[in-house]
């Protein structure tokens, strides 16, 4: 296990805020010079049905009872595992939350609020055989752990708590902005995303990058105990911390990885004013997205907002229609057609849903699925084994985007 420290105080919320929605903020002042953007969204709009008008949708009821899930993973073999905040794997099969847990991490996430808890977790590319999975949370000192565990070997419905392995551990300043989101790329490393750790990045940990916080992090969990740095990660061998992917985030709160177009999508939770989304190709190592020195396609800091070499998002919204992003897959299901290869995302606030088509840095189409406030309070989405969009929401249910009945559920 390796420990990164960092030293600082941190104050600020992923999920507090207002209604509403909007797509595209206003004109920046004073805007950065940003990097020279690399080619996303290869798929030529001919492909995007960007003119074919799209069915209702609404988000048919999958599973209820469950204790503020924060994410999903679908097993393949018709189970989902549902991550509770208060530290308990639950598992759903058939629609039913089974009673019997997953895994019960509770009494190792006693500090569970406002943004502590049991985060998200990962299955290993090799989960079906080798019975390896990930979970990103918060110990009783609120500091960032992750933590490798297999499934029971008397009873693979069940994880063996035994078989815990720390992988990372690293320091919190506060109880904010600690990230969480864990997914495995196509490369077969595991990324993990981590916020800044304090209000407004006094510390300036996303821009320094001198620890993790503030960034995307690119390990291989394979190669080495607990693991090794990739040989082609941007800052190995540099006097940055040398798992950074990418930096330069508040919060990323939640990012997806598309096998198919080998692109990220990455929603950074703002701080007063702007969410933003961002899509980059898997491999535009090194980029610095901005924070602290911009919120948003916005200056924060307008004492440095000039300086170059920053990546701007793909979309922002304000937060006189918004909170917090909640970042979702490229759609590859086929419940939905019309939907196909657009970008989905929510936020908490408002529960809104809404996806756009991107083509080589334009956003083609902007649209709604789901009006703010019809499901409540939205944490997360996640993904099924077939490719289909699930809502993960406050109330303790989880839906899935669909076109709507004619009549409403």
């Amino acid at each position: 296990m390796r420990r990164l420290p960092i030293i600082g105080v941190g104050i600020a919320a992923l999920g507090l805020g207002l209604m509403g929605l909007t797509g595209v903020g206003a004109a920046p002042t004073s805007l950065a010079v940003s990097a020279p953007r690399p080619q996303i969204g290869t798929t030529p709009p001919s492909a995007f049905p960007s003119d074919a008008p799209l069915p209702a949708i609404a988000a048919s009821f999958v599973a209820a009872g469950l204790d503020r899930p924060t994410f999903a993973v679908d097993t393949g073999d018709g189970r989902l595992l549902v991550t509770e905040k208060r530290g308990i794997i639950r598992t759903v099969l058939d629609g039913v939350t089974l009673t019997e847990p997953f895994l019960d991490l509770n009494d190792a996430v006693p500090a569970r609020r406002p943004e502590r808890g049991l985060l998200a977790m990962a299955l290993h590319p090799g989960f079906s055989d080798n019975g390896r999975f990930y979970v990103h949370l918060t110990d009783g000192a609120g500091d960032s752990r992750l933590i490798e565990y297999r499934v029971s070997a008397d009873d693979p419905s069940i994880a063996d708590p035994t078989s815990a392995r720390l992988i990372l551990a690293v320091d919190q300043p506060g109880e904010f902005h600690n990230g969480g989101m864990l997914q495995f790329g196509p490369d077969g490393y595991l990324w993990v995303g981590y916020g800044d750790g304090n209000f407004g990045d006094s510390d300036r940990n996303a821009e320094l990058r001198q620890n993790v916080l503030g960034s995307i992090v690119r390990i291989d969990v394979d190669a080495a105990d607990p693991y090794a740095v990739p040989a082609d990660n941007p800052f190995l061998g540099t006097s940055y911390a040398a798992e950074i992917w990418l930096s330069g985030m508040r919060n990323p709160w939640r990012f997806f990885i598309d096998a198919e177009t080998r692109q990220i999508v990455i929603g950074d939770v703002g701080q007063f004013s702007w969410e933003e989304i961002t899509v980059l190709p898997l491999d535009a190592g090194g980029l610095d997205l901005g924070w602290p020195r911009m919120e948003g396609d916005q200056c924060y800091r307008t004492d440095r907002c000039a300086a170059g070499g920053l990546t701007m998002p793909d979309v922002v919204y304000s937060h006189s229609f918004g909170c917090a992003v909640v970042a979702g897959p490229i759609y590859r299901g086929s419940l939905i057609p019309e939907l196909r290869g657009m970008i989905v995302y929510s936020d908490f606030c408002t529960g809104l849903v809404r996806a756009f088509a991107l083509f080589e840095g334009h956003v083609l189409r902007h649209v709604t699925l789901i009006e703010p406030g019809t499901y409540g309070p939205v944490l997360s989405l996640a993904v099924d084994a077939d490719g289909e969009i699930l809502v993960l929401t406050e109330r303790g249910e989880i839906r899935r985007l669909d076109v709507a009945a004619d009549t409403p559920d």
